[in-house]
């Protein structure tokens, strides 16, 4: 059978351009709809569902911040965006990475609560806000030493041409 998804071939022939236009399309028509859903309506405005709403974020984060970057590097084969640059998109990306498994791993841990110890509950709406902001800050945290070590080396080639390459201390 042959396998679509997967092959080479057909990836070669789509444009890289197209694919990243329907991702992006599909990232963001599949998250705010709900995430304007959730903020406009008082009602669903549940400590689970709060969680979800910072996983809405963090998923239009990814489209927003990682994949036009990472697009834009592997097309061009080198960084080009300058020194700030290489220093805060890496940041970024992991901090968004860090808070979408932060907040996976906080929903699961709160549903475990839920049906083992069904008398007791870890979210209530404050601490859900606070659990979204500890998920934050320890994002943040962890991935501050790549914004601290991070830095933008040149390669000289033979033939003239520089390429930029971020790379860690």
């Amino acid at each position: 059978m042959y396998n679509f998804f997967f092959s080479k071939r057909v990836l070669m022939n789509l444009d890289l351009d197209r694919i990243a236009n329907v991702t992006l399309t599909m990232i963001i028509f599949a998250n705010l709809p709900l995430l304007f859903i959730i903020i406009s309506r008082r009602l669903l405005w549940v400590p689970s569902i709060l969680l979800l709403l910072n996983l809405f974020v963090s998923n239009i984060a990814v489209a927003f911040i990682c994949m036009p970057f990472t697009l834009i590097s592997c097309l061009r084969k080198s960084w080009t965006l300058g020194s700030f640059m290489c220093k805060l998109v890496p940041f970024l990306q992991g901090v968004i990475v860090f808070v979408s498994a932060g907040t996976v791993s906080v929903i699961a841990i709160d549903r475990m609560v839920r049906i083992v110890f069904y008398r007791y509950t870890l979210s209530a709406k404050k601490l859900t806000g606070r659990y979204s902001l500890i998920i934050w800050l320890i994002a943040c945290l962890l991935n501050f030493p790549i914004f601290y070590f991070q830095q933008l080396t040149v390669f000289a080639w033979i033939s003239g041409h520089n390429i930029f390459v971020y790379d860690t201390l």
